[in-house]
């Protein structure tokens, strides 16, 4: 082999291999098409049913138990606290504000997330903040979790009860982080996607796996207590 037809083979290879480490980038050539130029992208959203802005269910937990576990029962108090939040769909974060907080009040959401790029990745890590560490030390979690690695996967579910939130993160983050979710392919916590989202991914409609947060019956927490904290979601590409 000489010299010209050797750079040109050094060449190819090198171009070959910056390509299989680029993960936003360039497709140039496909299968139908070989002079078309598609983009290739990481992406992830949240994917809710009606609303752009997380909406609770409030409850007033009437035995010392967690929700999920079998024998608790909730029921709508008189006087409940105020929780509200926000999606940034861009950052991957679920934002939560409860006020009023007392011992026994439970706060119930759901939402979705989504891979709706065109590359295969995973989860990476959750990152969860606060702003008042002693509040969200007695703050637990249960949650009913849904996922499917594409449109038409067997979905699994997995069920966390009585958990911090740090221990909620490490939980779904030691099941789940590492699984490569190809386009399509979601993880619900609450309610599993809409009717409209079902129908283009294959998913099944109506299981209502909320996600609960609650302080404990007995713990002792002030009352009319606020606390607000995050959620965040990290992604990789799938050859990370």
């Amino acid at each position: 082999m000489n010299i010209k037809y050797l750079s040109i083979f050094l060449a190819l290879f090198a171009v070959s291999f910056s390509y299989a480490n680029w993960g936003d980038g360039l497709e140039i050539g496909v299968q139908n098409d070989p002079n078309e130029v598609t983009t290739t992208e990481m992406d992830w959203d949240i994917i809710v049913s009606c609303w752009e802005y997380p909406t609770f269910k409030d409850y007033y937990l009437k035995q010392k138990c967690a929700p999920l576990e079998g024998g608790c029962y909730l029921y709508w108090p008189e006087n409940y606290g105020t929780t509200t939040g926000t999606y940034d769909a861009e950052n991957m974060v679920v934002n939560i504000n409860v006020v009023n907080a007392y011992p026994g009040y439970v706060f119930a959401t759901d939402f979705c997330i989504k891979n709706t790029g065109n590359l295969p990745s995973k989860l990476k890590d959750i990152d969860v903040t606060y702003d008042n560490a002693v509040l969200a030390s007695y703050l637990k979690a249960s949650a009913k979790i849904t996922y499917k690695t594409s449109p038409f996967a067997w979905s699994v579910t997995k069920i966390y009860t009585n958990k911090s939130l740090e221990d909620l993160a490490t939980a779904i983050e030691n099941d789940i982080a590492g699984i490569v979710f190809k386009p399509g392919g979601y993880i619900c916590f609450g309610d599993e996607l809409s009717e409209e989202e079902n129908a283009n991914t294959g998913g099944s409609e109506g299981e209502e796996n909320t996600i609960y947060f609650f302080f404990p019956y007995c713990s002792n927490i002030p009352m009319n207590s606020n606390l607000n904290f995050s959620i965040k979601f990290n992604f990789v590409q799938f050859n990370q």
